[in-house]
């Protein structure tokens, strides 16, 4: 995903402060602590872009709002195939 502006946001990137002691750290975004928190990994390669990308590991209670099936990662996307998958062998 390359960085960019969100949508309906006027904003286009976060403010991020990382506070780490040994190897504890608390993360805040646009001032707000970020809970559950259990690692992190900073991305800079600067061949594309100047903005450096963070992604968490956060433990969390997850509600997707979508149009779009996103895809499952390991162990569950063994449990499922494709619909077209499907509907070729059927055919």
């Amino acid at each position: 995903m390359t960085p960019g502006k969100i949508i309906n946001e006027e904003k286009p990137i976060a403010n991020v402060k990382i506070i780490s002691e040994g190897g504890n750290a608390v993360v805040y975004l646009d001032g707000v602590k970020v809970n559950g928190v259990i690692g992190y990994e900073i991305i800079h390669d600067r061949t594309k872009t100047q903005v450096p990308i963070l992604r968490l590991n956060i433990q969390s209670k997850l509600d997707i709002e979508t149009g779009v099936i996103p895809e499952l990662p390991e162990p569950w996307n063994l449990c499922y195939v494709l619909k077209s998958a499907v509907s070729d062998k059927l055919v």
